[in-house]
């Protein structure tokens, strides 16, 4: 929380800002890293940072930290969200992380605030396939679920049986031979928008806490309205989802998890 000595600045610059245009942005001088709550805009000021504040949908806490990594315009739609856990606690580390080449467009912490480290315009690389030749994870996913089902992301690399932990993925998703066959197809990058919410300290009942999953339907329904997106469970997905050899362990999904409550998302959806 700010100090008194700053607080008196703080505020008149809260007011400020919510006089301000929809989305102001704003070059703060170098000061010691704060938190500043007023009404419904909470704001991380950082050193001598510019960031956006956008000012939306209901409560939604949305600040801009994007990355100077240059990045391309997409070639094709985006058709989907795909929901992320960072599986790393350290907030220093997954920031530092995400400012570079590999991260999604917005990032969900604790207690809702949501970053936004790539403009949804551009290309983020969050859920690509990896892997060369007949081993891209692409290529195996275009031979079906006997082929890619008995390749795991681990060593010995394959199993002479489909794998238990694709066992979410098949209830999920009866019928479909693999992740192509889902609206993310072929290049999920190019088609979707990454959301990384930070993964607790210690394990919740339901992956996240309250605060994460309440940002987190804002924001899908916010990243809807402007890019006019469907919001049923075939177009917000999981990493799982799209790259399940990727993202598996023995039990089965684990990015964002099997604990992670998609009824609920789906409910506050509605």
């Amino acid at each position: 929380m700010p100090s008194e000595s700053s607080g008196d600045l703080l505020e008149l610059f809260a007011q400020d800002l919510l006089r301000s245009p929809l989305t102001e942005q704003i070059f703060l001088p170098q000061k010691p890293s704060v938190w500043m709550s007023h009404s419904s805009l909470q704001l991380r000021v950082c050193y001598d940072q510019v960031y956006e504040v956008n000012k939306n949908l209901s409560n939604m806490q949305l600040v801009k930290n994007l990355s100077t990594v240059k990045r391309p315009r997409r070639d094709k739609p985006i058709v989907c969200q795909i929901v992320h856990t960072t599986g790393d606690t350290n907030r220093e580390k997954i920031f530092a992380y995400y400012l570079g080449k590999i991260g999604p467009h917005f990032f969900i912490d604790y207690d809702g605030t949501i970053t936004q480290f790539v403009e949804t315009a551009r290309v983020a690389w969050h859920c690509g396939f990896q892997g060369e030749g007949e081993d891209n994870e692409g290529e195996l996913y275009e031979k079906g679920w006997e082929v890619w089902s008995r390749r795991i992301d681990k060593s010995p690399w394959k199993v002479e049986d489909p794998y238990r932990g694709y066992e979410t993925w098949r209830r999920r998703w009866p019928g479909l031979q693999s992740p192509i066959e889902l609206v993310s197809g072929r290049y999920p990058n190019f088609t979707s928008i990454g959301i990384e919410v930070r993964e607790p300290e210690h394990r919740q009942p339901a992956k996240f806490f309250d605060t994460q999953y309440e940002a987190l339907a804002e924001l899908l329904r916010f990243n809807a309205a402007n890019h006019q997106l469907v919001l049923d469970r075939q177009h917000v997905l999981g990493h799982y989802d799209v790259n399940p050899i990727a993202r598996c362990g023995p039990e089965g999904d684990r990015d964002p998890g099997e604990a992670f409550d998609w009824d609920r998302i789906q409910s506050m959806l509605k």
